[in-house]
Formats: structure tokens, C-alpha cells, sequence
């Protein structure tokens, strides 16, 4: 794989080193902005003369919009100020009671035995996974080993299988197909990183090379 350059933090600076130059109008660059002038603002005034006029001619508060407040009861969540106008914002008060405690016969607005049932059920959907590495704890020696002191596995156990690999990959792991009534195993851990880039691969680009960079966009 050929190298893949980037960009280190000793560049990083240099680009914005540079990048400054170039709004600066320094080291032989342009400005490339309108600089701050002291007193006034980073930018012109782009109004037209007939826009500025009539925005000049327009009194403080025309037009403002007045508010009453009409809500006074209930639960106050909040308040907005508009035009030097505070307004509270109310909730309807309205109570509601929860069970301290889970119970089938709960009648409460919110239902404590609609919660218990779903719960007890969600629990009892759950698959409590374990695993099986045989009597020794080290897995069975082959999936024929497996087959023949499990014809028939069980849902929620992971079997170990030993193979020929080193490790950490040592063990294959199967489970039970419910589906088609057979072990299948779940795949091989080994990851091949033939085809990722290498550390050694990595080049930092150069500061001349942020420089020709710098020449070509900027001239």
C-alpha cells in the first residue's frame, strides 16, 4: 500500500500561521478582508441612502404590540417578558396519583398492574445467556464431541468448541438453530489487517508542501 500523508499538529499551526499572513495582506499576500478599523464596526454600511432615511425616520416604540395577561390559575411553569410586559405562563392543575407500589388491582389513572404485567413479561422473554465448555471447562474436542453428548442443544447456551487455532482464538462457539434443529457456529474472531493502512505508512506532510498548497489557491 503506498503512504497516506497527514496532517500533525506541527502543521496544523503553520496553516494557521499562515492562514493569517494571508488575511493580513502579510508576507507578500492580499488582505483577503476588510481589516477592523478602531471606532467602528468589522463591516460597512450596506443600507441605501433612501432605506437609511426611512429607517432614521421611524420613532422609538412605533408599532409596538401591547399584551394582557388573561391566565391566572393553575400551575405556574414559566413567564415571558415582551415590550417590558411580563407574562405567566400556567399549566392546568389538574392532579395525578401513582401507586407507591406495584399492584394488580390498581384502578389510578396510571395503571400499576398495566406496568407489572409488561414488565413480568418483558423479564420472562429475556434469554439468559451462558456458556458450556464441557465437563472440563475447556470445551468440547470437536463438534462431533459436542453433537454426541448434545444431540439436541439449548437456547440461550453458547457451546466452546476447541480447534486448531492459537491464541486468543482457540475455541469455535455454536449455538442451538431452533429453526433448523442443528449447531451452528457463530464465525471465526480472527480479523485479517492485510488491506488497513499501516503506522509505518503514515507521512506527516511537509511545510513545503503546505506552502505550494498555500501558492496555488492564493498565488
Amino acid at each position: 500500500m503506498p503512504n497516506v500523508n497527514y496532517i500533525g499538529s506541527t502543521d496544523v499551526l503553520y496553516i494557521l500561521t499562515k492562514l493569517k499572513q494571508v488575511l493580513d495582506g502579510t508576507n507578500g499576500f492580499v488582505p483577503g478582508y476588510v481589516q477592523k478599523v478602531s471606532g467602528k464596526g468589522l463591516s460597512t454600511n450596506d443600507l441605501t441612502n433612501a432605506l437609511l432615511q426611512k429607517l432614521n425616520g421611524i420613532a422609538d416604540g412605533a408599532d409596538a404590540v401591547s399584551f394582557t395577561q388573561t391566565q391566572t390559575s393553575g400551575i405556574k411553569v414559566g413567564s415571558i417578558t415582551i415590550n417590558d410586559t411580563t407574562i405567566d405562563i400556567y399549566a392546568p392543575n389538574q392532579a395525578i396519583t401513582v401507586d407507591s407500589s406495584m399492584s394488580s388491582t390498581s384502578e389510578n389513572p396510571v395503571q400499576n398492574k398495566v406496568i407489572k404485567s409488561y414488565v413480568d413479561s418483558a423479564v420472562a422473554s429475556v434469554v439468559q445467556i451462558r456458556f458450556d465448555g464441557d465437563t472440563t471447562g475447556v470445551g468440547y474436542t470437536s463438534l462431533s464431541d459436542l453433537q454426541t453428548k448434545h444431540p439436541t442443544g439449548e437456547n440461550g447456551v453458547i457451546y466452546l468448541v476447541q480447534n486448531s487455532g492459537s491464541a486468543p482464538n482457540v475455541k469455535d462457539e455454536y449455538f442451538w438453530n431452533t429453526t433448523s434443529s442443528s449447531y451452528e457456529r457463530f464465525g471465526s474472531t480472527d480479523v485479517d489487517l492485510s488491506g488497513y493502512l499501516q503506522r509505518s505508512e503514515l507521512v506527516e506532510v511537509t511545510t513545503t508542501d503546505i506552502d505550494t498548497m498555500f501558492t496555488s489557491v492564493f498565488g
